[in-house]
């Protein structure tokens, strides 16, 4: 059995929040269960490995978030391609925004994203800081996570990961509490505002991207 590769992008840049975790849980949770591992770290001045299983993009600062995106250009085609073949894309939070059409840059500015995903990012009055809680109707339980983020991001039509039980979600103060949602799901791309790392506060989580990739998971033994 070839090894699941967990491919880690721009480590350097998006891993100010330890979202860098979100890789070893994966690797963890898939090696008790007997299936091999490896985590790739790629920085960004490397190429991205085309053979990636799951990909994460992690949360930054917004210098390293832009410093990021202009990196991912050049990449773009490998990181359609492997989502083509049926890879699984994991973004959290600057790593989202990246993803979409265009996000809020140092003074307020706007950055062209990725363009991956039809959403829009746009700079909030105040930051949004705290505890979260999410009801997902992929799972039997809430989500939970810390966010610490300026963004407010329109997801345009397209499914959110979960209700905002507690917490601002893409949105904020601004919106009601019973409107508010989390993420985003789109065909093989899950994103979410979550850290904490998220696949660690959330195993369920974790082993629902792993189930996407390789099939029905057995269970973690005892």
């Amino acid at each position: 059995m070839s090894a699941l590769q967990i491919v880690v992008i721009h480590p350097e840049l998006l891993g100010t929040y330890g979202d860098i975790g979100n890789a070893r849980i994966l690797a963890h949770r898939a090696r008790v269960r007997g299936i091999p591992a490896e985590i790739i770290f790629t920085p960004h001045n490397q190429p991205l490995p085309t053979s990636g299983d799951i990909y994460l993009l992690g949360g930054g600062e917004d210098r390293a978030q832009i410093a990021s995106v202009e990196a991912l250009r050049s990449s773009l085609g490998v990181l359609g391609g492997a989502l083509d073949r049926g890879a699984q894309l994991f973004a959290v939070c600057a790593g989202l925004q990246i993803l979409g059409e265009s996000f809020p840059g140092v003074s307020g500015e706007i950055i062209a994203g990725l363009g991956m995903v039809p959403i829009v990012s746009l700079p909030g009055k105040d930051r949004i800081v705290g505890e979260v809680l999410v009801h997902s109707d992929l799972f039997t339980e809430p989500l939970t996570g810390f966010e610490n983020h300026r963004g407010r991001t329109d997801l345009g039509g397209l499914s959110p990961l979960g209700r905002v039980l507690v917490g601002g979600g893409n949105g904020g103060e601004a919106i009601a509490i019973n409107e508010r949602v989390d993420g985003l799901v789109a065909g093989n791309i899950l994103a979410t505002y979550l850290h904490g790392p998220a696949l660690a506060r959330n195993p369920v989580l974790a082993d629902h991207l792993l189930s996407r990739v390789v099939g029905a998971l057995p269970k973690v033994p005892e």
